[in-house]
């Protein structure tokens, strides 16, 4: 660790950068009395803070004076969770140590944090070309090889003018000059909306580069959400996987396939899943032509205290004019960040073919239980027992007023990730119309639910089988006794012919008297059961 921090920051173009950490919780006190039906919840005393499969281990809250710092969009970690480095969506990369500790490890703090400008291939820093952040907006982060960004450098991807750069290493710390990886400008790249571009970006060995648009523009369906809540969509997005860039060997291609988003969220990050080709891509409220979620709630009295410290979102109190009458109204900004599972195997079918890939559900952030920001970055390390180590950071839009740069960590089982599937198209189209799309969650049972019901009918079918054969069998034996009931008859009638039969014969010492051949009273008639 010692190493780690020496170098961390170091290298031409880098400048140290104080800062505050403060930590914080993931479960709102008062949420921690909400219990579901089943008795369940994701914030429980004694059991811990968790976000669906997400175990909650430790949150940070980092600010600083120096108003270059905010704004993190991507991040990566390095080979024991130590170093790190993240992304600002204004040209800048962040390098820096977090401080894991206990038992169980918990994330502590984040010390040696330094600043560097990202610069074009010429040396000019992208925050100076053109106006606002055409150039600058970088918002994909990724290691060129897994949790090695300071020995193998990092890509960077860019929305607005559409572009993804590699910034190499250079003696243990990333280069701020970057090399162009042929992902320059590409029509695939530039169909993506300009403020809603590549920012989910994962580096997967055997694969490629996986990249993904934050915004809908296939197909995509806008519905009410009701009063105060604007508008949400869902639809499908452009990803691409760019094949060979990792590896000399194989000729570079860039292979489409499309994302199913839903409920206003879109995807923002992704990472891959250790030891596997799989990843987990990170989606939060993104609604487009209004913006992120401002909810607003009535208050008849103004905040009198001030809000505690831990809580990463508190309240603003505004004077707001209705009626020509003031009313004390709480602005609150909302955030939902989910978390998804999608198997390799599932973007190779819809490379192949016409599907959507659409991810298993692994935990949500809700903003009426969980202190949520704008999380935008993600990363992911081996953990104890075959789990993994989720790390999600906010970007605050530098409005540090109402929005907080906020790190949380995660340990996840592994277990837990349940399958990811691809949406056919036609199914797609169906609920596009509809206005109910297709749901993938994390339900076990859901999951469960045609295995039941191929079951039930695969067990319908062998008693209807088994009905029919002894039925069958019921039926033959009925047969054979009619036979022999008809061969007895006929045995008896020549008996009674050879005995002198016809009409004036006299009757067998057999019968009774006047029976005319009925059955004595104490002989017993044939069975046929």
């Amino acid at each position: 660790m010692k190493e780690a921090r020496k170098r961390v920051g170091q290298g031409e173009g880098w400048t140290r950068v104080e800062v505050e950490v403060e930590a914080v919780n993931l479960c709102k006190p008062e949420s921690f009395a909400v219990v579901g039906d089943d008795g369940s919840g994701d914030c429980q005393p004694g059991l811990g803070e968790r976000a669906g499969a997400l175990v909650f281990t430790g949150g940070l809250y980092v600010k600083s004076v120096d108003p270059r710092l905010g704004g993190w969009s991507g991040l990566r970690l390095g080979n024991g969770r130590g170093e790190f480095v993240a992304l600002e969506d204004e040209g800048y990369l962040i390098q820096g140590v977090f401080i894991w500790g206990g038992s169980p490890s918990r994330l502590k703090s984040a010390t040696n944090v330094s600043l560097g400008t990202l610069l074009s291939p010429s040396g000019v820093p992208l925050n100076s070309i053109g106006s606002g952040k055409a150039w600058s907006d970088a918002e994909g982060l990724a290691s060129v090889h897994a949790h090695a960004p300071f020995e193998e450098g990092v890509f960077v991807s860019f929305e607005r003018e559409g572009r993804v750069w590699k910034y190499p290493s250079v003696n243990g710390t990333i280069s701020l000059v970057p090399q162009a990886i042929g992902l320059d400008n590409r029509a695939e790249i530039t169909s993506c909306e300009y403020n809603g571009g590549l920012e989910a970006l994962e580096s997967v060995q055997g694969v490629g580069l996986i990249f993904i648009c934050e915004d809908v523009v296939y197909e995509s369906q806008t519905h009410d959400g009701g009063a105060g809540t604007g508008t949400s969509f869902f639809g499908a997005v452009r990803g691409w996987v760019y094949s060979g860039i990792l590896d000399s060997d194989s000729e570079e291609q860039l292979s489409p396939f499309r994302y199913l988003v839903r409920d206003g969220l879109s995807p923002v990050a992704a990472a891959k899943v250790p030891g596997t080709q799989d990843i987990l891509v990170l989606e939060r409220t993104y609604k487009a032509g209004v913006g992120n979620t401002l909810r607003s709630k009535f208050s008849p009295n103004p905040p009198t205290a001030q809000p505690p410290k831990h809580n990463p979102l508190f309240p603003e109190a505004q004077n707001l004019v209705d009626d020509n009458r003031t009313r004390h109204w709480v602005l609150q900004l909302e955030w939902v960040a989910r978390i998804r599972y999608i198997s390799r195997a599932t973007i190779r079918e819809a490379e192949a073919s016409d599907c959507i890939v659409d991810g298993s559900l692994v935990g949500e952030l809700n903003p009426e239980v969980h202190y949520t920001d704008n999380f935008e970055g993600m990363d992911i390390v081996a953990g104890a027992a075959g789990g993994m180590e989720v790390v999600i950071v906010s970007d605050d839009n530098f409005n540090h007023a109402q929005q907080r740069t906020l790190i949380y960590s995660f340990s996840l089982d592994s277990t837990m990730l349940l399958p990811s599937s691809c949406m056919p198209a036609i199914s797609f189209k169906a609920a596009l119309q509809s206005g109910e799309p297709h749901q993938n969650t994390s339900s076990g049972w859901q999951l469960l639910l045609p295995i039941i019901f191929f079951l039930g009918l695969l067990a319908a079918a062998i008693a209807y089988v088994v009905h029919r054969r002894r039925k069958y069998m019921f039926q033959q034996m009925r047969g054979d006794d009619d036979i022999e009931l008809q061969q007895d008859s006929q045995k008896g009638e020549g008996r009674r012919t050879a005995g002198g039969g016809g009409e004036d014969s006299t009757a067998s010492p057999m019968l009774g008297e006047g029976t005319d051949g009925a059955v004595g009273e104490d002989e017993e008639q044939p069975s046929r059961s």
